[in-house]
């Protein structure tokens, strides 16, 4: 499973390194990242929100395979003074990315509205996707992400 639960971390990173997203900053959900106030760019958090299995077994017999929903969640606080369209801005640049260049079979994107959030003084936006695989037991996977 720590292929499935170590993608906030591989995105949380694939995202950093990239130029276009320069004006964000990058963290996963846990340990949080502690977060200025105000806040004075846009924060990119990362978190898995949880996996569904066709079956309760975790442990798979050798030759048997199992298809995994895995949900995830991507937290945009952006400043104030950015207003609520950038919320949709920097949503639609991270959904691209997701969508475009990874290997990922994204099933669904959905967001909440941009709310005001008191701690850290900004606006946030919650967008959720849904990941749906199928995991071979002691199969290792390649790299979801393709690098142009």
């Amino acid at each position: 499973m720590s292929y499935i639960t170590s993608l906030p971390d591989r995105l949380c990173e694939w995202f950093s390194d990239m130029y276009e997203f320069s004006d964000c900053s990058f963290c996963t959900q846990f340990p949080s990242q502690v977060k200025e106030t105000p806040l004075m760019k846009p924060v990119v958090v990362f978190g898995l929100n949880g996996i569904e299995t066709q079956s309760d077994e975790i442990v798979l017999p050798e030759s048997e395979s199992r298809k995994v929903n895995e949900e995830f969640s991507v937290g945009i606080y952006v400043p104030l003074n950015k207003g609520g369209a950038y919320c949709n801005y920097i949503l639609s640049r991270i959904a691209d990315q997701l969508l475009f260049n990874t290997s990922l079979e994204i099933r669904k994107i959905t967001a909440t509205e941009t709310v005001y959030v008191r701690n850290p003084d900004s606006l946030f936006m919650n967008l959720i996707f849904t990941v749906t695989e199928t995991l071979y037991k002691g199969t290792d996977y390649p790299e979801p992400f393709v690098f142009e």
